[in-house]
């Protein structure tokens, strides 16, 4: 993984990420990626396997996890972020009031360690569907990175399984570039904050094709004390040749590419966030 995410999504960032995201309706987003692995991993000639196993990459506070695990899902995961992995593993301890029939298993470490077997999927055997959700493919800066969590998928997944991937479109981004926005976000009694916002400062690398982010976090205190961090992330924007000829270097086929949340169509120019699915060949 390069240095520019060395420091992302720390202490701070991660106490404030449910926040920020607490919008987010993570169940239907599982629902739209379980309906993806149905449509495109499931060999009709062959009944559904007793039990569905994911490759959660990526897990951060560990929501999707939950939403995985209430559909009867088996969760296997990785995270590099130690703070939002403490939070997703104080999330998942309820785990038995899911129809999920086994205990989630979250570790925590990058993707070369996967490939590198540092850490190790050894719990549940392959898994059916590896997904990057929240456009975690996207802070993979480098050829070398994208391909090393690739392989990491690949490596995961049964012959026939499916990787899903999310991510900003490229010719989108390069036809309307994102600009800097500032997020007040409501708080409830719970947060360590009266008031939280969040700055987002966008710069396009073109000849990286790389959105550079600085996130400014500000949280007021409920005694007037000020609590603040900076954090330096970036999204890599794909276009869809590209992640096709990486795929099939890693052993994926690349199936289809949709707007974000919607089936019915292909992604085309104006689409901000898109998914494309894999096959594992």
């Amino acid at each position: 993984m390069t240095d520019q995410n060395s420091q992302v999504f720390g202490e701070m960032y991660a106490r404030a990420y449910d926040l920020c995201y607490r919008t987010t309706n993570y169940d239907a987003e599982v629902d739209w990626v379980v309906q993806l692995y149905k449509t495109h991993g499931v060999d009709r000639a062959r009944p559904l396997p007793p039990l569905h196993h994911v490759f959660d990459m990526g897990y951060g506070t560990g929501s999707h996890a939950v939403s995985f695990m209430k559909k009867g899902w088996v969760v296997s995961g990785v995270e590099r972020s130690a703070p939002m992995a403490a939070i997703a593993r104080e999330r998942v301890k309820s785990w038995r009031k899911t129809p999920s029939p086994l205990p989630p298993e979250l570790l925590v470490g990058d993707f070369q360690d996967v490939v590198d077997g540092r850490v190790v999927l050894d719990g549940y055997g392959e898994c059916d569907l590896a997904a990057m959700i929240f456009i975690v493919i996207g802070y993979q800066f480098t050829n070398e990175d994208l391909m090393t969590a690739l392989t990491a998928a690949r490596n995961s997944l049964r012959l026939g399984g499916v990787l899903y991937v999310d991510y900003w479109y490229g010719p989108t981004v390069v036809t309307s570039p994102p600009r800097a926005e500032l997020h007040e976000y409501k708080v409830d009694e719970t947060a360590s904050w009266e008031k939280l916002y969040r700055l987002v400062s966008p710069r396009v690398d073109y000849d990286r094709n790389l959105v550079n982010l600085t996130y400014k976090l500000v949280g007021i205190k409920r005694d007037g004390g000020v609590e603040e961090t900076i954090e330096h992330h970036g999204a890599r924007y794909f276009f869809e040749p590209e992640l096709r000829l990486a795929g099939s270097c890693a052993g994926l086929r690349l199936i289809t590419t949709h707007p974000f949340m919607d089936s019915s169509r292909r992604a085309t120019v104006g689409d901000w966030k898109v998914a494309s699915v894999f096959s594992a060949v």
